[in-house]
């Protein structure tokens, strides 16, 4: 019986016996089936830490470099994956964070790649509306500090599913009006919906943080006229910026999407009068990563929706 994780099963040569492995989370356990003492040969030492040591952990992914993994794989050496997947069992929902975990067809259940994107949207950092564009996997790198803000311990089962929720309407309108439409309009709206989506979840935050979970029925009632307004604007908005690029170039680059989420966020939450916005652009600091004090702000002063519960 060997503790700690196997990783590669290819370095470990058996001969004499019949074999049997089974591996778990973090257990492996060898059967020999044999008449005669068998002989196991091993092209580099073992190591034997606890499946619970946070080194062992470490050794594991360092190991895994060289293979073929994705970061879904590394997502599940981290303690808070497993924790919300108990937590959304109890609300009958199967949350898939690792290989070999995909729900039955008919059941209802979160992936791990799509739990980062929703909660993505409900950071109050415009920067994410890019990343989710151009850099999603930064998203679910679990060594990441946007890895770390999305799934920190401090989430909840329901604020996630609340957040999925709430993206999957965002995407099914997207398709629907994305299929009505044609042209760059078609591509605006294709590869802008996480400005759309980042901009509506500014208004539902204060629910989506909440203990109890969001109605898909009243998503859809609720938000449709305020989508179907921050979809024009977003239209209008951007026309004379794809005279220089398409949209795809566009909603990548930080330089251009944080003046569109500024000016949008400003017109939809009603703030074009405030003094303070004025004052907060002026005073804008070169040193910060993007004008923290006036999105926070702006993130702040969002009117929020409600019955959607």
């Amino acid at each position: 019986r060997l503790n700690g994780t196997l990783t590669k099963l290819s370095e470990v040569y058996f001969t004499g016996c019949r074999v049997t492995i089974t591996l778990s989370d973090s257990l492996a356990s060898v059967t020999f089936e044999t008449s005669s003492r068998p002989k196991i040969f091993m092209r580099k030492p073992c190591i034997e830490v606890s499946p619970d040591e946070d080194f062992g952990k470490a050794i594991t992914q360092a190991r895994n470099h060289q293979n073929q993994v994705s970061n879904a794989d590394f997502a599940a050496l981290d303690d808070e994956q497993e924790r919300l997947r108990r937590e959304l069992a109890v609300l009958g929902i199967h949350y898939v964070y690792k290989r070999g975990m995909d729900a039955a067809p008919g059941v209802n259940a979160i992936r791990f790649d799509e739990a980062a994107h929703a909660l993505a949207l409900f950071q109050t950092d415009p920067r994410y509306v890019v990343w989710l564009k151009r850099e999603p996997e930064r998203l679910t790198n679990v060594q990441s500090e946007e890895y770390k803000s999305l799934f920190s311990a401090t989430l909840t089962a329901q604020q996630l599913v609340n957040a999925v929720y709430f993206l999957r309407y965002i995407r099914q309108r997207i398709a629907e009006e994305a299929g009505a439409a044609s042209g760059q309009e078609r591509l605006t709206y294709q590869h802008g919906q996480y400005v759309l989506g980042w901009l509506l979840a500014q208004r539902v935050r204060q629910q989506q943080r909440g203990h109890l979970l969001l109605d898909p029925n009243k998503i859809k009632t609720v938000l449709s006229g305020p989508f179907d307004e921050l979809r024009q604007q977003l239209w209008f908005l951007t026309q004379p910026l794809q005279s220089l690029k398409g949209p795809l170039a566009l909603f990548k680059n930080q330089t251009d999407v944080l003046p569109v989420l500024q000016s949008m966020s400003i017109n939809a939450y009603g703030l074009q009068n405030q003094a303070a916005i004025s004052a907060k652009i002026q005073q804008q600091n070169p040193d910060q990563p993007y004008p923290v004090d006036l999105f926070t702000y702006i993130t702040d002063k969002a009117p929020q929706l409600s019955n959607l519960l």
